[in-house]
């Protein structure tokens, strides 16, 4: 199905862009899309991409088809599913990344960075 099948207008391709560039924005910061190649959470950033989508929603409803409607209110469903699970993904993501800092140390700077000692048995 190409994208004039789907959408009636190109103001609902228009509208669909403008939901998707938010959906994006709040994806970013909440470390599930990468960008230039980073991930990272800014949870205030995307709670406020949040809020705009909702308020998209309550400004344009009764004025949306069918179509728009669904793919606003899936899009709101999933990025607030996901806004709860990323304090966890932040934390894990964090525990990671100190992990590959400490092996990081090891190789360039072995003097400083963290060591085992292995002691043989007698």
């Amino acid at each position: 199905m190409s994208d004039e099948e789907f959408f009636t207008n190109e103001d609902s391709y228009r509208f669909f862009q403008l939901v998707h560039m938010f959906q994006r924005t709040v994806m970013m910061n909440l470390g599930l899309m990468e960008y230039e190649g980073e991930s990272f959470y800014d949870l205030k950033e995307a709670k406020e991409g949040i809020e705009l989508l909702r308020m998209l929603q309550k400004k344009t409803s009764g004025n949306l088809d069918e179509k728009e409607t669904q793919i606003l209110s899936g899009v709101i469903s999933e990025v607030q599913l996901a806004f709860v699970s990323a304090p966890d993904r932040e934390a894990e993501y964090n525990k990671i990344k100190g992990e590959e800092e400490k092996i990081k140390q090891a190789f360039t700077n072995p003097r400083d960075g963290p060591a085992e000692t292995v002691l043989e048995e007698e």
